[in-house]
């Protein structure tokens, strides 16, 4: 009985470790895994090659001649080109499926399935798109660097140890840079392998949409904050999957799925981005991951623009007014008047801003949410709520939002307020003589010392604060079935 247990327990262990609920994601593990993998293996060929290219110099005699240059380059290429690739790929191709594997098995809820064809379609050309570019890092990143460096032996007519010398120094340079390349395409294949693996996962299941769930800290790119939380069907992800495994070389891999900059998907509803967004990776290195969306779940960026262009076009933005989205994503609170004055007078009507799950509602003077908006929405626990700014002095059309990153806000009423009269005070003291100098007007400084208190504030009670750029603009408000 305690075997069954343990096996149990092992079980979902295992699993949480998968999902990253335990110190040490999986995917994580196996990013530095292949990392290592393609580092040492480069480090050692480099050797290699320039312990076989300085021992044919020196077994030489007289001038360096052309002839000994072309076979010096050859010996050296022969290493760490394609020939690299070719002997990695096993190791390379142990590690995609582990990480395909996975992927497929978290979309599943722990349940691991046999593969099936379109697997084996995948896994096939996730390892060949992957020893592709582990072959063209030396054609791409080195060599013409290293035919400069060989000309120069000829040209400066260097001694045979000054070219063996010559030979170091430049793959000496370019080690740093390696080392970022391989970290790069670690990440970028480990990712676009467990990507393919849940698809794969959420067809099984029955799963009909996903969401993209981006890692957010200080190193989160702004198109994967663009893309985050946003709900894709499965079906369209599917699609993207299959048409780059059909791809026949990675230009048209580049135009099934380009990486587009956060302004080509800023303001614009999932539902019109183009198929090649619908997975990650957005950029080189990333981090971003799928997760199963089920039919409560909703696209938070849609939702809050339907709801920011509703409250704007209905108060003219002259006045005031609050509404709250439960975790379905459908409006339960519609109010006019800031959102203290709402939790005051709108209780009463049998209201219940605790079933919020956004708290949203403009500001006239386009300012930051004010202390409080952040207070009562601390009080309720709401998770996060949004001040509509179609006109902010700093930041221009958008809005500003403070977000929890738990279960629970983390601070007293008591300890906020302290806080933020000492922040206060403190952001005074740099922006007052701006003002009263009359290089900022009162607007501007206004604006510029409520947006630095609330950085301050959230960096010490360690909640998420900051600026959405831009308000997608609706043709439908009726769209999703909010209104």
């Amino acid at each position: 009985m305690k075997n069954i247990y343990r096996q149990i327990a092992e079980q979902i262990d295992a699993l949480l470790s998968d999902i990253g609920l335990i110190k040490g994601n999986k995917f994580t593990r196996l990013a530095n895994k292949l990392q290592e993998l393609l580092l040492n293996s480069y480090d050692d060929s480099v050797k290699t090659a320039i312990g076989d290219a300085i021992r044919y110099l020196k077994a030489g005699s007289g001038k360096i001649g052309d002839a000994e240059i072309r076979e010096v380059l050859e010996m050296i290429e022969s290493k760490i080109g394609k020939s690299l690739a070719a002997a990695l790929r096993q190791n390379v191709a142990d590690i995609i499926v582990e990480s395909y594997k996975s992927g497929q098995k978290i979309a599943l809820g722990g349940i691991a399935l046999s593969f099936n064809q379109a697997d084996m379609k995948a896994l096939k050309w996730l390892e060949n798109d992957t020893v592709y570019w582990i072959g063209e890092y030396y054609d791409k990143n080195i060599r013409d660097q290293i035919r400069e460096g060989a000309k120069s032996v000829i040209d400066e007519g260097l001694s045979r140890d000054e070219a063996g010398n010559r030979f170091q120094e430049i793959f000496g340079a370019t080690f740093n840079r390696s080392s970022a390349y391989w970290e790069g395409l670690s990440n970028h294949v480990v990712t676009r392998s467990r990507e393919f693996g849940a698809v794969e996962g959420y067809q099984k299941a029955g799963v009909t949409y996903l969401k993209i769930d981006a890692v957010l800290d200080d190193r989160t790119s702004e198109i994967c904050r663009q893309m985050h939380g946003r709900i894709i069907p499965v079906k369209k992800a599917v699609n993207l999957r299959d048409k780059l495994i059909k791809a026949k070389n990675p230009e048209e891999v580049k135009s099934i799925a380009p990486w587009l900059d956060a302004d080509s998907v800023r303001d614009k509803l999932t539902s019109n981005l183009p198929e090649g967004m619908s997975l990650p990776p957005y950029h080189f290195n990333c981090r971003t991951r799928t997760i199963a969306a089920y039919d409560e779940e909703y696209d938070i960026e849609d939702v809050a623009s339907i709801r920011a262009n509703d409250i704007l076009k209905r108060s003219g933005n002259k006045y005031e007014i609050l509404q709250g989205i439960d975790n379905s994503g459908k409006l339960s609170v519609d109010a006019t008047n800031n959102l203290k004055d709402m939790v005051e007078v709108k209780l009463d009507q049998g209201i219940n801003i605790r079933w919020a799950d956004l708290a949203i509602h403009n500001h006239p003077l386009s300012s930051s949410l004010s202390p409080h908006d952040i207070l009562m929405t601390r009080y309720y626990n709401i998770k996060e709520a949004r001040a509509v700014a179609p006109n902010s002095v700093l930041f221009g059309e958008g809005m500003f939002y403070v977000r929890r990153k738990g279960d629970k806000w983390g601070f007293t009423i008591k300890e906020f307020i302290q806080k933020h009269k000492e922040f206060f005070d403190e952001v005074d003291r740099v922006v007052r003589p701006k003002f009263d100098s009359g290089e900022w007007d009162s607007k501007y400084a206004t604006n510029v010392l409520y947006h630095r208190v609330n950085e301050e504030l959230a960096k010490y009670f360690g909640y998420e604060y900051g600026f959405i750029a831009g308000i997608r603009k609706m043709k439908d408000n009726k769209m999703l079935g909010i209104i």
